[in-house]
């Protein structure tokens, strides 16, 4: 990150996880010990099991977000866009936002055949399913992986300081929930199946940050 002394603060949160369906829920989950984990519907290449961890499927049945579906739509697409329109609005629920916020979402890295959702379609369902919070043209994607969310906080410092918006919202959503997502980890024997040494539960999440330069708001 780069060396800037100004600040910025947590106005909102949002968040939801296989074990919470907003912040509130998920930290007490996870102070409790609570665990997702468990067997899943996927099968690693000897038929296996695959032990991941999923946010309940009554969350995406139940869900109120009108979806554009477009001409490529799986539960993936599903799964990742309806987590961001929860963790959103949840964010930026009860704030006193005047203006559509500036927004960075953090996306995957973009690998040969492996199933991505594209930013349009995630951003055209996020604006229309969270107004008046969001305009398509102050949204913007970052595809760097795991690092996405540390560059977008760090664009967040930069940007939040030259700009007349008093808040700025980061985060991300994804979704394993994909063969093509897990098939290199199950190359790589990173997946977690009977066995497996060197290996981690696949999972999907998403969690946003709503922030501001301004610590009364």
């Amino acid at each position: 990150m780069t060396n800037n002394p100004s600040k910025l603060y947590i106005a909102g949160m949002g968040m939801i996880t296989p074990v919470g369906w907003n912040v509130a829920m998920t930290a007490a989950s996870v102070n409790a010990g609570i665990c997702a984990y468990e067997a899943s519907s996927f099968y690693d290449q000897e038929g296996q099991a695959i032990t991941m961890a999923a946010v309940p499927a009554a969350v995406f049945y139940e869900s109120d977000a009108q979806i554009d579906e477009g001409d490529w739509y799986s539960e993936l697409h599903d799964h990742i866009i309806k987590m961001a329109i929860i963790a959103v609005r949840e964010a930026c629920a009860g704030q006193p936002i005047r203006q559509p916020v500036p927004l960075i979402i953090g996306m995957p890295d973009l690998l040969p055949n492996v199933e991505h959702i594209s930013a349009s379609s995630l951003i055209s369902n996020l604006v229309n399913n969270c107004l008046p919070w969001l305009d398509s043209r102050l949204c913007r994607t970052i595809n760097s992986g795991r690092a996405a969310g540390m560059e977008a906080v760090d664009i967040a410092f930069r940007d939040l300081y030259d700009s007349p918006n008093d808040f700025m919202l980061v985060g991300g959503s994804d979704s394993f929930r994909n063969y093509t997502r897990l098939r290199p980890l199950g190359a790589a024997d990173r997946l977690s199946v009977i066995g497996s040494a060197d290996s981690f539960a696949p999972g999907e999440a998403a969690g946003f940050l709503l922030l501001t330069r301004r610590p009364e708001l």
